[in-house]
């Protein structure tokens, strides 16, 4: 019998950690997965005690500064770390403690959801590896992606409560709201793209599709905000080579147009953005004194939403190198980090603008398409334009 005596079941898993092929759904030191049978893990254990000269490697860890020194931080510091105020982390942790994913189970009690949430939110706001993280909290590092699962599961569960598109009286702010900045009745959002870039290529057989003409790999994150730069509607998802009229054409903006505009609304995109009833384009190449003038207000107005993309990046750096190789998680990190954008926003937890230029993809639509139908939608968004400039510069 070996002499050998393990502290805890922690450190049996921490040793045969180099043997076993652990998918990323799978993680130890106090979080195993409860559908790996207890007989699997001890006869592998058995199996490496059993072995001639056997080598063991346990892994020290301290959690000392997430449990002593994190939250004495002031809140500079705290806000610095964790990318927003201590009241605003509270908060959070408040609105999904509850979330099933939270639930101890018999025999595997989880670390605390406060722990959880430092741990996701230290690896949305910054360019840390797994490993940087995990010695960080004093965790193993199958539990960083563990604890990141859980977490966005339960964020993206407010989902329906926080990225809410303009009803009632909150449309009628959103009017108001436009209309203030620079003349533009009855605007119900702006509208542009943004490409998130991988460190790295991502681990599909496809991956080129991926690869900009930068030289990039990266995901589409097309979006639209309010007057005060909360996410209103997004699609995220599709690789960055995919042509961006298909994008658009698939996305929930323009196949539920019918349910989401109403009366005479409209949102403000970017030049290159087809022109309809409900989408208006600055002009791509004004040719009259008024219609420059009506694209520097329309510009001015519309900036909105290129600053909330800048302050979306700036807090969660993360979004600016999505060091992950799996487009579902990375597509996961950029949804969490919407919802996060408007809870804290709402709650009055802004980001600083940033000083670094954001850049945007300019989007190139295929505008050749000559079907009747398409057609008249497009005069029909010509003279709403024309009519718009009128009033605008009357």
């Amino acid at each position: 019998m070996n002499s050998f005596q393990f502290q805890s079941f922690n450190e049996a898993l921490d040793l045969i950690e180099s043997d076993i092929n652990i998918e990323t759904n799978l993680y130890y030191d106090d979080e195993l997965d409860p559908c790996y049978d207890d007989e699997l893990i001890a006869s592998i254990i058995r199996y490496r005690l059993d072995r001639p000269s056997l080598s063991i490697n346990i892994h020290p860890k301290s959690d000392h500064w997430y449990s002593t020194i994190l939250f004495n931080y002031d809140n500079v510091r705290f806000r610095r770390t964790l990318r927003m105020n201590k009241s605003s982390f509270w908060m959070i942790v408040d609105k999904i403690k509850d979330h099933k994913n939270f639930k101890n189970i018999p025999n595997n009690k989880q670390n605390s959801v406060e722990k959880q949430l430092a741990v996701t939110l230290y690896r949305l706001g910054c360019k840390a590896t797994i490993w940087d993280i995990c010695s960080k909290f004093g965790i193993a590092e199958g539990t960083v992606p563990l604890f990141t699962s859980r977490v966005i599961e339960a964020i993206k569960f407010l989902k329906k409560d926080v990225i809410i598109w303009p009803r009632g009286d909150y449309r009628q702010k959103v009017y108001e709201g436009f209309k203030n900045l620079h003349g533009f009745p009855n605007v119900i959002g702006a509208l542009d793209g943004s490409h998130m870039n991988l460190f790295e290529a991502p681990s599909k057989r496809n991956k080129d599709v991926y690869f900009t003409r930068k030289r990039r790999y990266a995901i589409h994150l097309q979006a639209v905000v309010d007057h005060q730069g909360l996410f209103i509607n997004y699609d995220v998802g599709y690789p960055a080579s995919v042509h961006d009229a298909k994008v658009f054409w698939n996305s929930s903006l323009y196949c539920y147009r019918n349910q989401l505009f109403e009366d005479n609304d409209y949102i403000l995109a970017d030049s290159a953005y087809p022109i309809s009833l409900n989408i208006i384009p600055s002009f791509k190449n004004p040719s009259d004194s008024r219609q420059t003038s009506f694209n520097k207000k329309h510009s001015k107005t519309r900036v909105v939403v290129e600053q909330a993309f800048g302050r979306l990046k700036k807090r969660f750096q993360l979004l600016t190198e999505l060091r992950t190789k799996n487009t579902k998680i990375a597509t996961e990190l950029i949804e969490t980090s919407l919802i996060l954008h408007n809870l804290l926003e709402r709650d009055g937890d802004e980001w600083e603008e940033s000083s670094e230029r954001v850049v945007m993809y300019r989007i190139q639509y295929d505008n050749n398409n000559n079907s009747r139908r398409y057609q008249a939608i497009k005069e029909a968004g010509k003279i709403k334009r024309q009519n718009l400039m009128d009033y605008i510069l009357s």
